[in-house]
């Protein structure tokens, strides 16, 4: 999955605080994972996946301007379309932010056609990092939460 914004969640991720000079004007995420059903003949069918999710911030004069998580979920569908997951992002091992958190979600889907779903829910992440810009990072670690609706298309 991914999404582009041209106002990225997390400002000041690559920003350290009071930085005018380092302001991002977009945001890119792209999130790749396999996905294992446990199982797909009873009416809960628990998934484990696997993955990565890049960040990605335009409009910075310098490094860093991107985070890559390794990405680790545990969920389950029930019925035909419900779908809940939870979602450990680990310590992002690109960059020096050290991004971290922890993400849930809900989501329906509907058949459209053969293969071809509609899927809307939400998510909600808690995550943590440390605010860096070029080589220096903050001390501290900063707190942030957002929540998002979204719809996708889906093949399976």
């Amino acid at each position: 999955r991914g999404r582009y914004s041209k106002t990225p969640e997390l400002q000041d991720l690559f920003t350290q605080d009071g930085n005018p000079e380092r302001m991002a004007t977009g945001e890119f995420r792209f999130s790749p994972e396999v996905r294992w059903n446990l199982s797909t003949k009873s009416y809960f069918k628990p998934f484990v996946a696997a993955g990565a999710e890049l960040t990605q911030h335009f409009g910075l004069p310098s490094a860093p301007t991107r985070a890559v998580q390794p990405t680790l979920t545990f969920g389950t569908r029930a019925g035909y379309g419900y779908e809940v997951a939870y979602t450990r992002l680990f310590a992002d091992r690109l960059g020096s932010s050290k991004l971290k958190g922890d993400r849930v979600g809900a989501s329906y889907s509907f058949k459209l056609a053969g293969s071809l779903h509609l899927k809307f829910g939400a998510e909600a992440d808690y995550v943590s990092y440390r605010a860096c810009s070029n080589l220096a990072c903050d001390d501290y670690r900063e707190y942030d939460y957002t929540v998002r609706p979204f719809v996708a298309i889906s093949f399976y």
